[in-house]
C-alpha cells in the first residue's frame, strides 16, 4: 500500500507542477471544497485542475496519516475522496494499533448565503498508540470530513477528507 501511495503521489506531483503556475497554493474554502470538489465528484461532473486522490476508507484507515501525505515544508495539507465512509463510528483504529483518528462527534452544518445547509464538516484528531491503551496521545495531525447530506447519494457514499499537519508541538 505504502508504495502504491508513494508512486500516485510522484507521478501526481509531476503532473500538478506542470499545470500549476510556480508559488501557487491550494488554499479552497470549505464551501469551495464541497461545491466545486465534493458536489462535482459525487454527481460526476468535471473537476476542476487539482487532482484530489481517490482512496478507500478502509485503505486510508490502516495507515497512519505521515504514509498517506505528500511530505512538504510549505504544503500542509492533503485532501482525499474517501470511498464508502462508514460515518456511524468516532473513532477509527489505524489496523496495526499504532494509532487511531477520533472525532469531535458534532457535525457542523455548512450553509449557503441564504442559510440552507447543504453540506456537514467534523473534525477528527490522530493519536498514537491504540485507543484501548492510556497511552493515547495527541498528534499534530487533523483531519476535517465533509459529507454531503445523505439524500445526494444513490449508492457508493463518498467523503472528502482534508488532513492537516499542524506545527510539531
Amino acid at each position: 500500500m505504502g508504495e502504491s501511495l508513494s508512486r500516485f503521489s510522484m507521478e501526481t506531483a509531476g503532473t500538478i507542477s506542470s499545470e500549476i503556475p510556480m508559488g501557487y497554493r491550494f488554499l479552497p474554502t470549505d464551501e469551495e471544497l464541497v461545491t466545486y470538489y465534493l458536489h462535482n465528484r459525487v454527481f460526476l461532473r468535471p473537476l476542476p485542475a487539482i487532482p484530489i486522490q481517490d482512496i478507500d476508507a478502509r485503505d486510508f484507515y490502516s495507515n497512519p496519516p505521515d504514509n498517506l501525505v505528500i511530505s512538504s515544508k510549505s504544503e500542509r495539507e492533503s485532501f482525499f475522496f474517501i470511498q464508502d465512509d462508514n460515518r456511524g463510528r468516532n473513532i477509527r483504529e489505524i489496523e496495526d494499533g499504532r494509532g487511531f483518528w477520533k472525532s469531535s462527534e458534532d457535525e457542523i452544518p455548512i450553509c449557503d448565503r441564504d442559510g440552507n445547509i447543504f453540506a456537514f464538516k467534523i473534525y477528527w484528531t490522530y493519536f498514537t498508540h491504540s485507543a484501548k491503551t492510556k497511552r493515547a496521545r495527541k498528534t499534530h495531525w487533523r483531519m476535517q470530513v465533509y459529507r454531503l447530506p445523505v439524500h445526494c447519494y444513490k449508492e457508493q457514499k463518498l467523503v472528502l477528507g482534508r488532513v492537516k499537519r499542524n506545527m510539531d508541538k
